[in-house]
């Protein structure tokens, strides 16, 4: 009970001096208190002994001896609230407490040295900086890369260790990093670092600050992953595409270039064939002309189609839209297919569908030769039966274009499930016996396909079954590409016999370096009622130009001594301002575009059609005059 009692006065004050001496004191100080309490009594007994001898009197002893009371009752209550206050020691002695304090010191140690250890066995590098960027630990990956040691960088400022010494620019770039991250900025960059054997590679470097309970920046943690073998696969992948970019434009130019040499001599052959069958000297000789030019034709065809297809894989083909008749537009399909149906005995039928539009927008020139290709093929792999492309329009839906349908069915051969698979791939041929018998490249289907997609359709085999047929699907959205350049639409040469006068005292100058193209295109618009002169080169076109007016100018864009653009200037720059018709092999689009740039008023493809070089020469001559 009076242990209680003793309790209940002391309490508060006891509490109030624990909480004080265990949140605020040191254990060190802690120990120093106890020491003078228990020296304090002793000291005061050495002076209340002494006392006797310098002759005091008995008040004055009487106070000596209850001041070592006192202390002692102090002493005491000190050592009371001490026992309490250190957890675990209970009546332990002070080498009890600081075994104590021995072990928590080395239990911190062995948590710091295991911190450590988690460091140096990471790949990734690590350390820690001053707020102003000095160097205080890095762990061993670090160290090990750039091969230095710990007292190698320990002090020194970041910026000047021996990752960033090898570049000023690039120890200004840290300097500016640490800055920034001093003032409380997460910063984040990639970097080049130097190793120890001099290699400099790339690191995604981050530098972190850490605050303390003030919001103050305490430390800076920099840290970094080497990404050398990414960044080399990154280059790499970059360098295979520059040289795939470069090997397509190669491919490109091939083509052009095999298009150029394939398409002069084509174009002679036929059109002296043109000139021979208009001679009509014998029905022979008319048999074995038509075999000459069918079968120039099929070059022709050849080389367009492998031109296109080209042109379609390194991205330079674009489609120009325009309005378009539908009910004119199939029926000049019908006219150019139909007499090769007939000729076969099939039967050759368009339908269109209710409701369908008998206008739209499209590309023209890309749906015929989709279109083209498709019946076709049908006409050629059908012995018997028909032949049928029914047309059909489905309207879109809200903020979605409409689409037209060709569905191209037939009573053929059929295809296989083995050759379906594989149907559109270029230069793809059937395997069956029954379809190999058939001519043709392989490349019809692969580019129609192409040029679909570039409609913004698609070309797919619906069904097919051997011995009994195939359908064919063609779709496209209507108008769904931008307005481009309008396209001159070679079409089929017809047969004139004798000259119909329709350049009548139209005066052409014909500039060519070949001999035989000056001819052929010489006989042409002789026999159409025009005045024509010849040069063989882009220096004798300019001096004949300007020496007599010619209402044109027939210009082939490749020749030796002058080109036709150099020659085009130089008669532009000296006034000339008659239409000048650029004349060439190259069919590619960017060529066109190219010559009307150099100030050409048309462009025209070899070989050369009668009509549409007759109808390009009155359009540039007399553009407001209707024939």
């Amino acid at each position: 009970m009076t242990v209680k009692t003793r309790k209940s006065w002391l309490t508060s004050p006891v509490a109030v001096v624990r909480k004080f001496l265990v949140t605020d004191i040191s254990k060190l100080t802690l120990k120093v208190l106890i020491s003078v309490g228990i020296l304090l009594p002793v000291a005061t007994v050495f002076l209340g002994l002494t006392s006797f001898g310098v002759g005091l009197d008995w008040r004055q002893w009487l106070l000596l001896s209850v001041f070592p009371i006192l202390t002692g009752i102090i002493s005491l209550s000190i050592w009371w609230i001490a026992s309490d206050v250190l957890p675990d020691c209970g009546s332990c002695s002070l080498h009890d407490l600081n075994s104590a304090l021995e072990k928590a010191r080395a239990a911190s140690e062995k948590g710091a040295s295991h911190l450590r250890d988690v460091l140096d066995s990471m790949a990734s590098f690590i350390g820690v900086l001053t707020p102003e960027g000095v160097v205080l630990e890095v762990n061993h990956s670090a160290l090990s890369i750039a091969g230095v040691s710990m007292k190698d960088v320990v002090g020194r400022k970041f910026e000047d260790t021996r990752w960033w010494a090898f570049s000023e620019e690039l120890k200004n770039q840290v300097r500016g990093i640490i800055r920034r991250a001093g003032a409380g900025e997460r910063v984040e960059a990639e970097l080049k670092y130097q190793t120890g054997t001099g290699e400099i590679r790339a690191v995604d470097f981050v530098m972190t600050p850490l605050f303390d309970r003030e919001g103050k920046v305490e430390f800076l943690i920099p840290s970094g992953v080497d990404v050398q073998f990414r960044k080399s696969f990154e280059e790499q992948l970059i360098k295979s595409r520059l040289d795939a970019e470069i090997a397509n434009q190669a491919k490109s130019a091939f083509l052009a270039h095999m298009s150029h040499e394939l398409r002069s001599p084509l174009g002679i052959i036929l059109g002296f064939v043109d000139l021979a069958l208009e001679e009509g000297d014998s029905n022979k000789k008319n048999l074995h002309l038509e075999t000459i030019h069918r079968n120039a034709c099929q070059v022709l065809s050849l080389v367009d189609e492998v031109l296109d297809l080209g042109k379609i894989e390194s991205g330079h083909v674009s489609v120009d839209i325009v309005d378009v008749n539908l009910e004119k537009f199939i029926s000049e399909i019908e006219v150019s297919l139909g007499l090769k149906a007939q000729e076969r005995g099939l039967k050759l039928q368009f339908v269109l569908n209710p409701g369908t539009p008998m206008h739209l927008r499209t590309d023209p020139l890309r749906v015929k030769q989709i279109l083209l290709n498709l019946i076709g093929n049908a006409i050629k792999y059908t012995e018997v039966g028909t032949v049928v492309c029914k047309v059909s329009w489905i309207p879109g839906r809200e903020g979605e274009r409409s689409t037209f349908e060709f569905q191209i069915t037939d009573t053929g051969i059929g295809i296989s499930a083995e050759d379906a698979a594989r149907i559109f791939d270029p230069f793809a041929r059937g395997l069956e016996a029954e379809q190999r018998k058939y001519t043709g490249t392989g490349l019809g289907l692969s580019l129609s396909k192409r040029l679909a997609l570039l409609l913004g359709g698609d070309v797919v085999l619906t069904k097919s079954q051997l011995g009994v047929g195939s359908t064919f699907t063609f779709t496209m959205e209507e108008g769904s590409m931008g307005e481009g350049l309008p396209v001159p639409v070679s079409v089929p040469s017809k047969r004139i016999i004798g000259g119909t006068g329709r350049l009548s005292g139209v005066r052409v100058l014909v500039v060519d370096d070949v001999v035989d193209n000056r001819i052929l295109i010489s006989k042409y618009l002789l026999s159409e009622g025009a005045s024509v002169v010849t040069a063989s080169g882009g220096q004798e076109a300019v001096t004949l130009g300007l020496e007599d007016g010619f209402d044109a100018i027939l210009m082939d864009l490749s020749m030796p001594d002058m080109s036709g653009q150099e020659a085009t200037a130089a008669l532009r720059q000296r006034g000339y301002q008659k239409p000048i018709v650029a004349l060439t092999a190259h069919a590619m689009r960017e060529e066109k575009e190219k010559a009307l740039r150099h100030g050409f008023n048309d462009y025209l493809t070899k070989p050369v059609v009668r009509d549409v070089l007759v109808e390009a020469l009155k359009k540039v001559h007399e553009p407001d005059r209707h024939f």
